[in-house]
Parts: structure tokens; sequence; C-alpha cells
């Protein structure tokens, strides 16, 4: 049985939950910074513009269920302490468009042409001026994301070791990141050999599985006072459904539809990212395809090459490969959740289905 439109409904019932306290989060600390000054208030209410515009909001949710892994009940600190990793998740993103050169986001401008277009309608400025302005102030946005994130954990009523533990975790996982990023970016530029795989794959664990899934999972653990006791199990769950997740996202890359995944279709192939997909079609094409590969891949393409690309992807059996390795994962996540068997029953039933959820998503 499919679980996508089941858990669906579960996700967009949760994302309610996350964005009303949200936006209330937000709206509180736009006013507080248009006290201050008007440009400041200006500035926060284009990040809650961007920030609200869309998202799964997949990081709150996990929060709240490490939280009730650890047979916590919900209370609003829980709900308030589970914007954290999400914040600063939105603090990445706009890093992430700047490093990518990304100009959309949740199907709007980034905050980068935002600010840009607004500073060159007000003062008149040249093209490059506009566009230093508007990357200078997506950095600084990004960076103050992060800084709400902080705040709003520190707001909260739960022990204090217990949310400089959740803090302590977030830096090292932060760490991680950026080495993930690293290895991506730099991957980005080099020219595709299938060797690359294994670091592929360690730069995919460190950015996807550690901060997407094990961080929040582990800070609503940590709050719960459980760490101690699922702190393995989440790491291994994490680790799993992190691959899944990545190596779907990068089909829908690919294969996507820009309405639903907020994203144009081909990005990856235009940054030259060595995904595992253009990996596995690299190694079983023919040499005519393995050198458009090369051609193609980190240069703006045309709708044509992208369909060759698909069709390259497809017919070397990379796209058919890709899937069964993801639902390998899959299987292995819901085999890491038996470990955790003592936690609370609905909380691995939805982790079991958050991770089946992964590879029949389509956004």
């Amino acid at each position: 049985m499919r679980i996508m439109p089941i858990f669906k409904d579960y996700l967009t019932k949760e994302k309610n939950i996350t964005d009303k306290v949200l936006s209330e989060v937000l709206d509180q600390k736009t006013a507080e910074a248009t006290e201050a000054d008007e440009n400041f208030g200006l500035m926060m209410q284009r990040i809650t513009d961007q920030v609200l515009r869309g998202g799964k909001r997949a990081r709150p949710l996990l929060v709240r269920l490490g939280y009730k892994l650890g047979g916590e009940e919900m209370t609003d600190d829980v709900v308030k302490a589970s914007l954290f990793p999400e914040l600063i998740h939105q603090y990445l993103l706009v890093h992430d468009d700047i490093v990518d050169q990304d100009l959309m986001r949740y199907g709007s401008d980034t905050l980068e042409v935002v600010f840009g277009r607004w500073f060159g309608e007000v003062h008149g400025v040249n093209s490059k001026l506009q566009q230093h302005y508007g990357r200078s102030m997506a950095m600084l946005v990004g960076d103050h994301l992060r800084t709400l994130g902080y705040q709003l954990l520190h707001e909260t009523d739960f022990d204090s070791d217990a949310k400089v533990e959740a803090l302590t975790l977030m830096e090292s996982v932060l760490s991680d990141t950026l080495l993930g990023w690293q290895i991506q970016y730099h991957l980005n530029f080099e020219d595709i050999d299938p060797e690359q795989e294994a670091r592929f794959m360690r730069g995919l664990e460190l950015v996807t599985s550690r901060y997407s899934f094990e961080a929040p999972l582990m800070v609503g653990v940590i709050l719960a006072g459980k760490a101690n006791e699922f702190g393995e199990g989440v790491r291994e769950y994490s680790r799993h459904v992190g691959i899944a997740f990545q190596l779907m996202d990068d089909i829908l890359g690919v294969f996507g539809e820009l309405d639903k995944t907020g994203k144009p279709v081909g990005n990856d192939i235009r940054e030259g990212k060595k995904t595992l997909l253009v990996l596995k079609a690299f190694e079983k094409a023919d040499h005519e395809d393995q050198q458009f590969l090369k051609q193609v891949l980190g240069r703006d393409i045309s709708e044509s090459e992208l369909e060759r690309v698909q069709q390259i992807i497809t017919d070397s059996g990379s796209l058919d490969a890709n899937r069964k390795l993801a639902n390998q994962h899959v299987k292995s996540a819901v085999g890491a959740l038996k470990v955790m068997r003592s936690g609370d029953a609905v909380a691995i039933k939805k982790l079991e289905e958050l991770a089946k959820f992964m590879v029949e998503r389509d956004y």
C-alpha cells in the first residue's frame, strides 16, 4: 500500500501547526525590528515572506517526533523549540542559494534578488552594485536567521543542560555540513569520474543525513532526556533515511516538475553536481554519451539537451538503480527503528511512514 496520500495529509496537518507558530514568532520579531529601525523591520518582513512562502517543515516535525519518541507529551515549549532547526535550515538555504547561484526559492525570487531589485529601484545604482548589495544583504539575513533560531531555543523553559546539549549538537552538525558542502562544491568543478562516488556519498551523509534528519530528531530526543537511550538508533535511522531522501531529491532535480519542487528542473546538471544519478549514468553510458555528459555538466543547458541527459540516465539504467538503492535504504531505516521499540509506538510508526514516504514523494 502506498503511504504517500495518508502521510501527506499528516505532513500538512503538522505543517499547519508549525506555520501558525512560526508566523506568530516572525511577526513578533518583525514588530521588534521595526521599532528599532524601519529598514531592519523591512528586512524581517522579507525574511518572513520567504520563510512562510514554502518548505515542507520536516525538521520541526522531526523534533516533535523525537520528543514524542521519548514518551513526552506535546507542549507549547516543544512546538517553539521545534522551530530552532527550521530557522537554522532557512539560514543555510539562503547561503545555499548564493553558493549555487540559484535565483528562485519556493517558486519565487530569492532574497538576494529581492534585496538587489529593491536597492536598484530606491537608489538607482548600476546592476553590479545592485547585485553586490543583494548578495551582501542575503548573507546577513542568513546569519540573522541563525541568531533567531538560537534565540527561540533559549526562550523555552527546558532544562539549561538540555538546551546546551542541543546547541552543541547543532554546532557539530553545522561543522559537518560545511565539510560536506566543501566536498560537494569541489566535486562540481572536477571532471566526471565514477570513482567520485565514495566522496559523493560521504558528502551526502554529512549534509543530508546528519543535518536534515539526525539533528532535528536528536534535538527532540535530547529535550525529552532520552539521548542515551535512543541516540544510536536515531543516528542509524537518520543515515539511511537521509540517503534515501537525497537519492530521490537528485531524481526530482532532473525529472521533477517546477510547480511541485519549487526549483527549476535540471539545475543540478547546470551546476555540475556529481550526483550518484549522474555518476552511474556516466559509468554505464557509451563513449558518445559520456562525452556529451562531460560537455553539458556545469553549464547552462537547453531544453533539448536536458531531455538528452534524461534519456541517457534512463537508458543507462541509472534511474532504476538509484530508485532501487533508495528503497534499500528505506528498508534499512525501518530496520533501525527496531532498536528503539521501547519508545512511543505512535512516534515509531510515523518515523516508519516518513522513511517510506521518501521514495514515493514527487516534491
